[in-house]
């Protein structure tokens, strides 16, 4: 692992215990209380932010919290019509 990455982890890691707490309750919101969905929906959420971070996606200056929670109802948002899709029985081609 380079020097650069071990950096990227250690400031996501400190990004991590700022909004850890807040995700979770926003991820709770959205599934309905679903605990095990919205663990699930902050997880993608984390990865697809710490991808970001390497690809150079995060700009400092941004809200570190409001950027993850963006993801997170993203994701939502995108599996929840990829399930509509299915629900209706539309088929896709």
């Amino acid at each position: 692992m380079t020097s650069t990455h071990s950096a990227a982890r250690e400031r996501y890691t400190q990004i991590l215990t700022q909004c850890e707490t807040l995700l979770l309750g926003h991820a709770r919101r959205l599934t309905k209380g679903n605990n095990d969905q919205a663990q699930d929906l902050v997880q993608e959420a984390l990865v697809r932010g710490y991808e970001a971070l390497l690809s150079g996606k995060f700009l400092d200056g941004f809200k570190p919290c409001a950027w993850l929670s963006r993801i997170l109802t993203n994701h939502f948002i995108n599996e929840w019509r990829r399930s509509k899709k299915w629900d209706a029985g539309v088929t896709v081609e």
